[in-house]
């Protein structure tokens, strides 16, 4: 009985246990995808705000030689590292002011980032270097230039269209913020970190650009975590967060952590360890006291047996013992020793009365014989008389 009351204890503990430990393990993932999802968005919503703010200074766009506009877009650029190119383009997509005079006079008119942004701002997706790949010095590491696109129209004082001003934010500031993110505790356990955009395209990390892994369709909802066999034919717990774009457009980023299964239910296994060996000792425990107490009640009432049958043979000078721990045991052997002194008064009662009788029964036996002598006589007399 204390066998299987251990296990079936163990078992719920081990299940409970699971349960909120892989619950545990699947919100710390949750937990670092909101992390950078948060970050992602504030950065998205800050660069965005700058250069809204570049297209609202209409009186840098007044003048012919736009000198003020060019010394702005200097001080802008200078004043984040992550801002490849600021430029402004005309209507005709003449670029007439950029930082550094990088493509100055170029054709953008073709550019997603000019025609989108003509009708309002703008956010374009990750994308290649074009017209800038072969005018920015070669990033380190060997990592390809990507681009991360923001642009406003720039609305004259009588509403009228005056082109469009607009950055390209190099894609290293994402890496930036992924490792700040990613501890060396969380790189020790196994976790990695992917962006997708809405078509499932994995954007980062920079080697698996365009698409050189696939992440998993049935991914889980946002804010949630499940189990999923990835495309190396291993199990890894994943998590997945949306980014919160601007209004200005939905760039369907989504931020999706993984960590192998194997890892994130190590501790399952530890606790599952110690949950049996602490499951085996405490049987053995309990099994030993319930040893303890069985015999504690068992020998007093198997000497109570042998002081019984020893009487039942014939010895009369047995006792039951009383000196049992347990009161029970005590009061059922004084009942048991009260119980025999009382038969073994009542068998020396009748056995005093038994000889009593035989005393009474051997006189009268006497009294009748010489009754019958002296009869015997009498008759014996009377009958040489009639003679």
């Amino acid at each position: 009985m204390l066998l299987s009351l251990s296990l079936v204890l163990v078992t719920s503990f081990y299940q409970l246990t699971s349960t909120r430990l892989s619950t545990a393990s699947g919100e710390a993932l949750v937990s670092i995808s909101q992390s950078i999802s948060n970050m992602l968005s504030a950065n998205l919503m800050e660069r965005e705000r700058e250069i809204l703010l570049l297209s609202m200074r209409s009186s840098l766009y007044e003048n012919q030689d736009l000198s003020e506009l060019q010394h702005a877009i200097d001080q802008i650029k200078n004043s984040y590292k992550d801002y490849a190119w600021i430029g402004f383009a005309n209507v005709d997509g003449a670029v007439l002011a950029s930082s550094n005079g990088v493509l100055k006079g170029s054709d953008v008119s073709q550019r997603p980032w000019f025609i989108n942004g003509r009708s309002g701002p703008f956010i374009g997706n990750v994308h290649k270097a074009l017209l800038l790949e072969n005018l920015l010095p070669e990033p380190k590491g060997g990592a390809p230039i990507r681009f991360v696109d923001f642009a406003a129209p720039v609305i004259g004082e009588n509403g009228e269209l005056k082109g469009v001003v607009a950055t390209h934010v190099d894609w290293a500031w994402v890496r930036e913020v992924l490792l700040s993110s990613l501890t060396e505790a969380s790189k020790r356990k196994g976790i990695d970190i992917f962006i997708i955009d809405n078509e499932h395209r994995v954007l980062y990390p920079d080697s698996h650009f365009p698409n050189d892994i696939e992440v998993p369709k049935a991914l889980p909802v946002n804010g949630q975590f499940k189990s999923l066999l990835w495309q190396d034919d291993e199990e890894y717990l994943t998590s997945l967060v949306s980014v919160r774009s601007p209004e200005s457009t939905n760039l369907g980023w989504q931020i999706v952590v993984r960590q192998p299964l194997s890892i994130a239910m190590s501790a399952v296994k530890e606790v599952h360890k110690l949950l049996f060996f602490l499951g085996v000792f405490s049987t053995l425990f309990c099994m030993l006291l319930a040893y303890q107490f069985a015999s504690t009640l068992s020998r007093p009432l198997e000497r109570l047996a042998l002081t019984a049958k020893s009487i039942q043979q014939g010895n009369r000078k047995a006792t039951f013992q009383d000196d049992s721990k347990l009161s029970e045991v005590t009061s059922l052997s004084r009942s048991l020793q009260e119980m025999m002194s009382s038969l073994l008064e009542r068998e020396q009662s009748l056995m005093q009365m038994n000889m009593t009788l035989e005393t009474k029964v051997r006189t009268r036996t006497a009294e009748l014989e010489a009754s019958n002598r002296s009869l015997g006589y009498c008759s014996t007399r009377s009958a040489y008389a009639q003679l």
